[in-house]
């Protein structure tokens, strides 16, 4: 995983950039970068205050990215589109600043960023004669915006004396966020589904969608899925001027959700006997 996805995504840009005006506005962003990952990087507590820090910086930052001249929209003809993730992977990168001083992940090896997350997996051999000699095991995985899981190193093999192995790697996420500048339907539905598998993969892993903006019908009711929970982050609908900043409560919600959600039991079946209820 990388977690500085954002800085990595502004020195590749940096590397294979040819145009002068767009080196110039990537020099411009790269500057405020490490300003602004300077800040997180000095904040070391968990504390409510701190976390209000964080979304502070992460408004100022947002603030000068987003100005249109960085945009290569409405006439610009320099800029960045949003197909090239430079302002979406914003909020991605924030988040690995936001979790990883959790005094639960301290000393554990887990893995924290966008990456690979194992959503299914399934036997799919050539025929039976080659069954023999490869267990012919298929590992589905999605690409996920963030992610907290664990690495899982598995040994397959189609004889009881293990002379031929194949190792496979998974990520098993026990949280999973999907980010967004804006949430409609389509994209609603691509997370729904995407929460679906992963909860067949893990049904203890938590999903979330954050959004900075609401592009959802009134009539769409997102609590028909396996999606725990949808933040807001600006508190309005997509398009609606002016903007709002990044909502700081909102922040400290997400992250105390997160934090519940590591820190608590996930299975014990003698407890859930006693308590009579066996699921949650």
């Amino acid at each position: 995983m990388l977690p500085f996805i954002h800085g990595n995504n502004i020195e590749r840009k940096l590397k294979d950039e040819k145009v002068k005006e767009n080196i110039k506005l990537l020099r411009e962003i790269k500057e405020k970068y490490d300003e602004w990952k300077g800040h997180n990087e000095s904040i070391t507590g968990t504390s409510k205050k701190y976390i209000f820090d964080r979304v502070k910086f992460l408004n100022e930052y947002k603030d000068f990215i987003d100005q249109s001249h960085f945009k290569k929209e409405r006439g610009n003809r320099y800029g960045f589109t949003s197909q090239s993730k430079l302002h979406s992977t914003v909020i991605e990168e924030f988040l690995y600043f936001l979790f990883e001083g959790l005094p639960i992940l301290s000393g554990k090896q887990l893995t924290l960023g966008p990456g690979k997350a194992y959503v299914d997996m399934s036997f799919s051999p050539k025929n039976i004669d080659e069954w023999e000699r490869n267990p012919g095991v298929d590992i589905k995985v999605k690409d996920q915006d963030f992610a907290i899981g664990k690495e899982i190193f598995c040994i397959f093999s189609s004889d009881r004396e293990m002379h031929a192995t194949i190792q496979k790697n998974i990520l098993v996420p026990i949280v999973a966020i999907e980010c967004k500048t804006y949430l409609d339907k389509t994209m609603l539905d691509g997370a729904a589904y995407a929460a679906e598998r992963l909860k067949r993969g893990n049904p203890y892993s938590l999903y979330v969608v954050v959004t900075e903006a609401n592009a959802l019908d009134k009539s769409v009711n997102p609590k028909h899925t396996q999606i725990d929970e949808i933040f807001v982050l600006r508190r309005q609908k997509h398009k609606q001027k002016p903007l709002n900043p990044i909502d700081a409560q909102l922040v400290w919600e997400l992250f105390n959700l997160v934090k519940d959600h590591l820190e608590k039991e996930w299975w014990n079946p003698e407890r859930s006997t006693e308590r009579g209820r066996l699921i949650d």
